[in-house]
């Protein structure tokens, strides 16, 4: 069975709650990625 290192990234790419969509577009467009953590106060808050 293959572990989850397999598959994740490193380092994380997130984005700021406070990010405007438009970054976060950028950002996955930029890194090939369907997704980024959202964090609040460096708390996720979403994906």
């Amino acid at each position: 069975m293959a572990s989850i290192s397999n598959y994740m990234s490193s380092p994380v790419i997130t984005v700021d709650i406070l990010d405007s969509v438009e970054q976060a577009v950028s950002l996955m467009e930029r890194n090939c990625i369907g997704g980024l953590p959202v964090l609040e106060d460096g708390k996720l808050c979403g994906i």
